[in-house]
């Protein structure tokens, strides 16, 4: 798991967000409220944070032991008390198998991208993009697209999802060429930081 804690436009990869939330008042007042299941919020140190937008990468930007999954999704969070403060809450996507079908909530995603490049609005249920009872890891880092925003707080779930071969091939077409392959900001160095790991009854 690697992010860089400084501020390198020129090493950050254009994303294209495609889900944000309506009413972003609205949601910082759930969330403020500690109403964090209605707004999709996240709580960490005892600070509320309120969901705004999602979006995703491919390949995984967050390695695991040196290698990246197929896909991940980010969902963003700012603090609900107005100070700026961001928390990006990350999950990790494989290749779905036999045995393991397809997530179908990313899947669901992914299509609307395919279909109309994030246009039309979508009703999305932000509990239901990662899992409540799964590990995760944290480490302070920055955005991975324009500015590189520093001083932001990651978590990462630990509990790995799985997508489709043809969503990610639909969302690579959707991206069209690039610098990179795919929309994936390269590995960077920790630099001295530490990446914490919680398991669910730490949580």
């Amino acid at each position: 798991l690697h992010k860089e804690y400084r501020r390198q436009r020129q090493m950050c990869i254009r994303d294209r967000n495609y889900a944000r939330v309506d009413d972003a008042t609205r949601a910082q007042s759930a969330a403020s409220s500690n109403s964090l299941d209605a707004s999709g919020g996240v709580a960490l140190d005892g600070v509320p944070y309120a969901f705004s937008s999602l979006h995703f990468h491919t390949p995984a930007e967050n390695t695991l032991d040196g290698a990246a999954n197929a896909m991940e999704m980010h969902l963003v969070h700012f603090a609900a008390d107005g100070s700026g403060a961001i928390a990006v809450l990350g999950v990790l996507f494989k290749y779905a198998a036999e045995e393991r079908l397809a997530d179908a909530t990313a899947e669901r995603l992914l299509a609307d991208v395919a279909a109309d490049g994030g246009a039309r609005r979508i009703a999305i249920e932000p509990g239901a993009l990662w899992d409540k009872d799964s590990g995760y890891f944290r480490w302070q880092g920055s955005l991975t697209t324009p500015p590189c925003t520093g001083g932001v707080s990651w978590v990462l779930q630990k509990e790995v999802r799985t997508v489709s071969r043809a969503a990610v091939a639909r969302f690579r077409e959707h991206l069209g060429d690039g610098a990179f392959p795919g929309n994936a900001r390269p590995t960077q160095p920790l630099n001295g930081r530490t990446v914490r790991a919680f398991e669910p009854k730490d949580a």
